[in-house]
């Protein structure tokens, strides 16, 4: 029951992230169509709306977006992936339950300094939002999808490995404490003593993680990362409304299919 309420919560908070980013952009279009007229009338309301209608729908639109939609799950797939790649290991490292000087209770200065060392540095990539990411790597190594990548690759390795020390660290020690004893490298300890009691909780957290990377690469694409979002930032500058039209209905079920996915993988796995 705990479990199925949190994954309620985190389905909600991702609902509610989409629906704010949908009507942020709506916003700032109106502001767009209207910034010039110092009197706000009703029909001013009329005419902006109206011109998201008729919706968008030539064979090389949809073309087009489709194409985006499948870059910015790409984006986050590949993001996530990479993250966890490089998250698991140092979650592995700063874990107290793997840690052998815990284990032997031995104090060891150069693993203690390495372990704040990688802590600090962990911080720093929690406290910097994506967002200020991408605009720096845009200026570094230019548009496209690289930029938004390793944008999500640098705060999600923060926030993950933090999730993954505190997952492991959650679990019963004395299996791998007893592995570690007898020989066993601290990886092989990790992957049949603490593992088998965490796999559906680091199961449901990369879940979790991918819903984030989706709602995250929408965003960063609208700053040049690619993808939906620079394609909604496109048709908003030109004030194709119509174009924007279709793309926020594609948005809100590609967010729709990835929640079912995410659901079904919940259910089989966890």
């Amino acid at each position: 029951m705990k479990n199925y309420n949190s994954y309620l919560l985190k389905r909600t908070f991702f609902l509610l992230t989409i629906f704010i980013i949908f009507l942020s952009l709506i916003i700032l279009i109106f502001y767009q169509f209207t910034y010039e007229s110092e009197d706000i009338k009703l029909k001013d309301l009329v005419v902006f709306f109206s011109l998201f209608f008729p919706i968008e729908t030539s064979k090389n639109f949809i073309v087009e977006l489709l194409k985006n939609a499948w870059i910015t799950i790409s984006i986050a797939t590949v993001s996530l992936f990479i993250s966890t790649i490089i998250s698991l290991p140092l979650g592995i490292a700063l874990s107290r339950t793997l840690s052998s000087s815990v284990i032997y209770k031995k104090k060891n200065n150069i693993e203690s300094y390495s372990r704040i060392f990688l802590r600090l540095n962990l911080l720093i990539c929690r406290t910097i939002p994506e967002l200020i990411i991408a605009l720096l790597l845009i200026r570094i190594i230019g548009l496209g999808v690289n930029a938004g990548v390793l944008s999500i690759v640098i705060v999600f390795t923060g926030f993950m490995s933090k999730a993954f020390v505190e997952i492991i660290d959650s679990t019963n020690p004395i299996p791998a404490e007893n592995l570690i004893k007898n020989g066993v490298s601290r990886i092989n300890a990790f992957i049949y003593g603490t593992l088998p009691q965490c796999s559906k909780d680091i199961t449901s957290y990369l879940i979790f993680r991918w819903e984030c990377a989706i709602r995250t690469s929408l965003v960063l694409g609208i700053v040049g990362a690619g993808g939906l979002g620079q394609q909604i930032e496109f048709a908003i500058k030109m004030m194709a409304l119509h174009e924007v039209s279709s793309i926020l209905i594609a948005l809100f079920f590609l967010v729709f299919l990835c929640d079912q996915f995410s659901a079904l993988v919940r259910k089989v796995f966890c």
